[in-house]
């Protein structure tokens, strides 16, 4: 008699805890569009902007590395497969430029397993005095797909005179 609570009582645990992985999300990077869009005031100015898919072993130093270090043409950092650049011409007074999930950069970053997004804004005319890893014209949004809300939405950042942010920040 003692036998049939303890099944029940177990199956209920196995009910509880298949349900609970059921309700979790699978990691996995998406591809998503990258929308980047400039403030008024930097309309006609020549500003760069870069993307580099870090994975776990280079992440620091992709955070910690000199801005301008990273804009060197002759920088090893610059060169290479695993970034993309985005340059907004100041002739065409271009103010927004839409990085496409189809690009094929996306791919070399799930093979390379980033889980992080490393963006650099090279901003004419802003400085930082402060050290590297705090500079407010780079930011380090998440990949994965689970640390938002709609994997789906475009990442959506704004760069401003000094400083580069995403409007739709992660959960």
């Amino acid at each position: 008699m003692r036998v049939f609570p303890r099944l029940l009582a177990a199956g209920a645990c196995l009910w509880v805890m298949f349900a609970c992985i059921g309700c979790g999300c699978t990691p996995r990077i998406a591809e998503r569009t990258i929308d980047i869009t400039l403030d008024n005031e930097l309309v006609g100015k020549p500003v760069a902007v870069l993307l580099y898919g870090a994975n776990a072993s280079d992440l620091a130093r992709w955070s910690t590395v000199p801005l301008m270090t990273a804009f060197d043409p002759s920088d090893p950092l610059k060169a290479g497969k695993d970034r993309a650049g985005v340059s907004f011409d100041a002739t065409q007074r271009e103010f927004h430029h839409a990085f496409p999930s189809t690009d094929p950069v996306w791919e070399r970053w799930k093979q390379r397993e980033a889980w992080d997004l490393v963006v650099l804004a090279y901003i004419p005319g802003s400085d930082w005095d402060g050290p590297p890893e705090n500079d407010p014209r780079r930011v380090v949004s998440p990949l994965n797909a689970c640390q938002w809300s709609n994997a789906s939405e475009p990442i959506r950042l704004q760069v401003h005179k000094g400083s580069i942010t995403v409007e739709n920040p992660p959960k």
